[in-house]
């Protein structure tokens, strides 16, 4: 199938099936992506100081940490969205849905491609139509497919001379420090759930790696494993639920994460 991608500001773009023209899309769907770009463009989103800064491609193909970034983003936004749907939000979340591929998925599967890693742009659209119409546990297995895909991605990381534990520590020290300049961001604009969705998308994401690498990590390097256990536990409270809860304060979440990042930089 053609796709045509339609850029809408700063980091936001939607894939259109062609030769369709936008006018036979759903009607509100240009509008609400409009939106989303506006938000984006500013301080939360990519290349401003929220968590969601880009990824290169290039980079991607040959720093292990970045390739595992890369597809935690996909991740993120699957798991936010569906956190999102499960709150009864269902537009949002599939708009997050939307967003692993626009803004993520597009760019990277040529790199993706060239490190051997098969195409999955069909799951993810899969992942996206059942987000918008399926029932709840229809949506969890899609999802579960997509994270089942990209976790066997990582095997085909470029290689630097670190060991696989050192770069899934890399990884997790990079989602908690996004979740918490994410959660800085969404702070300044309380009435944009989409901002905080991201933040707490990233914070799952964490959480996931967290119960895959600390137990491992703690037992052949306690001081880095022990950072990073502080620093997720920091960012958890900013994020209670699919719904920001009583204001809180990034600092603390934001100091550890960068402590995190000290403490796992010598591991090889």
């Amino acid at each position: 199938m053609i796709r045509r991608r339609i850029w809408l500001g700063v980091g936001a773009a939607v894939l259109l099936p062609g030769p369709r023209t936008l006018e036979d899309q759903d009607p509100g769907l240009l509008l609400r992506l409009a939106r989303a770009a506006d938000r984006e463009g500013g301080e939360g989103g990519e290349g401003g100081e929220g968590g969601e800064g880009g990824i290169d491609p290039e980079a991607v193909a040959r720093d292990p940490v970045v390739f595992g970034t890369a597809l935690a983003v996909i991740d993120a936004h699957l798991l936010a969205g569906l956190a999102a749907i499960e709150a009864g939000e269902r537009d949002l979340g599939a708009l997050l849905f939307g967003h692993a591929v626009a803004e993520v998925y597009v760019d990277l599967e040529p790199t993706l491609e060239a490190r051997g890693v098969p195409p999955f742009l069909g799951e993810l659209e899969a992942a996206q139509a059942v987000a918008e119409k399926g029932a709840p546990a229809e949506i969890r297995a899609a999802v579960d497919r997509v994270l089942a895909v990209t976790a066997s991605a990582w095997e085909k990381a470029p290689v630097d001379g670190r060991s696989r534990l050192a770069i899934e520590a890399g990884v997790l020290a990079e989602s908690i420090g996004r979740a918490a300049l994410q959660y800085r961001a969404a702070a300044k604009r309380p009435d944009d759930l989409e901002a905080y969705l991201d933040g707490l998308g990233w914070k799952l994401v964490a959480e996931r790696r967290a119960a895959a690498v600390l137990p491992e990590l703690a037992q052949r390097h306690a001081e880095p494993a022990s950072a990073l256990a502080a620093a997720l536990a920091a960012l958890k409270p900013l994020y209670p639920g699919a719904r920001p809860g009583a204001p809180g304060d990034a600092s603390a979440a934001l100091a550890a994460a960068s402590q995190a990042k000290l403490a796992i930089a010598t591991l090889r």
